[in-house]
């Protein structure tokens, strides 16, 4: 009898076990990726856009977020070697920003702390900056975790510095190219600002950040926004336009601009940038200069969009944790939904034997 029930049972245990194995291997088998990425450029500008990307108005926010911080303490740390004589003073620069952002957007920024080193940043064997060892010098994660500080400046001798226009490191969001490690209990932003260029350069590298921040929480409508991610990854001058209506732009690509920072293009382009009413532009509409089009793009950007709350302390969580947390939970499903099947084979082994 056993001997005859024996190979139906063997059955039934290889079937629901590969489908066990099927399930688990179809919840966790990678996603496929449809952005194409330059891994020379990648490290800066995240996700990327084909240039079929649909623009759309400016967006307007969706959900309650909390209100951006009115009051954000900034570390300010000039580097100043003993042989170099700032072109600009970064005093100056730092409240020339502090000043727009105060008088343009919802931020409002103030000067906690500032120390002047008499050296260059502290960089790694390959001349790179050295992230970990700001945050050590200064006490920077204890400064940050107890409200202290909210984000750090620092201010360098051009590329002598050798880091990053900004570098963000936090629980949901950290970029890929700083190694700064988390502070763990809030988002850490230090950006990176030479003090041999003018303000409107730091503004610039502010610009980055928001590009960054916006994508990584609402990439569909931050790319509608710009419709012209993509050009990031065409650096021949010789693209043509585009030749459907633009949106508004991105820090290096004007919503004319036919390469990085053609700020003074004076060809007519169709855009939706204005409350969603077409409307033909050219670079008079930002007087042609790099500080008249990084004040018309950010102003471009709602005082209540979200897109400010994660700027200054990014705390949404990540869409590829919400896809793994689901996967993990679509897999133990799977697993409880085969266990009957397996405890009554097990019933069936106890009675036979």
């Amino acid at each position: 009898m056993i001997q005859k029930r024996l190979p139906i049972l063997l059955l039934i245990i290889f079937t629901n076990l590969a489908m066990l194995f099927l399930a688990i291997f179809w919840w966790t088998r990678p996603k496929s990726q449809n952005n194409s990425t330059n891994p020379q450029t990648q490290f800066r500008y995240l996700p990327t856009a084909s240039s079929s990307t649909k623009p759309s108005a400016t967006p307007i926010p969706t959900q309650d977020l909390p209100t951006p911080n009115t009051n954000l303490k900034i570390l300010n740390i000039f580097f100043i070697p003993e042989s170099v004589s700032p072109t600009y003073d970064p005093a100056f620069l730092t409240d020339q920003l502090i000043i727009w952002f105060h008088n343009s957007t919802p931020i409002k920024y103030i000067v906690i702390e500032s120390n002047t080193i008499k050296r260059s940043t502290t960089k790694y064997d390959n001349g790179k900056m050295d992230y970990n060892a700001l945050l050590d010098e200064f006490n920077i994660c204890e400064k940050l975790n107890s409200g202290t500080i909210d984000e750090v400046w620092i201010w360098v001798n051009g590329a002598d510095g050798a880091g990053y226009e900004y570098a963000i490191s936090g629980e949901h969001l950290s970029d890929p190219f700083s190694k700064m490690r988390t502070c763990k209990e809030k988002t850490l932003t230090v950006m990176g600002f030479d003090y041999t260029r003018t303000w409107d350069l730091a503004l610039h590298s502010m610009g980055h950040r928001m590009e960054f921040v916006a994508k990584a929480g609402d990439q569909d409508v931050y790319l509608q926004f710009d419709s012209r991610n993509h050009r990031y990854f065409q650096q021949d001058q010789n693209t043509p336009l585009e030749k459907d209506i633009t949106a508004c732009g991105n820090i290096h690509f004007p919503p004319n601009g036919a390469f990085d920072y053609d700020y003074g293009n004076t060809r007519q382009v169709t855009t939706n940038c204005y409350n969603s009413t077409a409307r033909n532009i050219n670079c008079q509409e930002w007087s042609c200069t790099q500080e008249g089009y990084l004040l018309w793009w950010f102003g471009k950007i709602p005082k209540d969009s979200e897109w400010w709350t994660y700027f200054t302390n990014y705390s949404k969580t990540s869409p590829t944790l919400n896809t793994t947390q689901s996967t993990i939970d679509s897999v133990k499903s799977t697993i409880d939904s085969v266990k009957p099947t397996i405890d009554s084979i097990e019933n069936i082994f106890d009675s036979m034997f």
